[in-house]
């Protein structure tokens, strides 16, 4: 289920599929695990798969991927209430 990297996209270093996302979730988050689960989108460092109707599964498909999320995570609650968006 994992998608072919589009043109000028590099290459996956992490094969990441929604049988992953399932083992993950049931580990992880069991409670989670029964919902409908698909592939949305394929970046150049992230895929995201949507999880139900309200949920979404963002995992690194490049190792320099979940170093990013990282510095998200660190710095999005800064940064988010100076930003025009709710």
């Amino acid at each position: 289920m994992s998608t072919p990297a589009q043109a000028g996209t590099p290459a996956a270093e992490i094969e990441v599929d929604a049988s992953l996302v399932r083992a993950l979730l049931r580990d992880q988050h069991p409670d989670l695990a029964d919902q409908p689960l698909s592939l949305a989108a394929s970046g150049w460092d992230n895929l995201m798969f949507r999880l139900g109707e309200n949920l979404a599964v963002r995992l690194p498909r490049r190792g320099m991927g979940g170093a990013f999320i990282e510095s998200e995570q660190r710095w999005l609650p800064d940064l988010a209430p100076r930003l025009p968006l709710p």
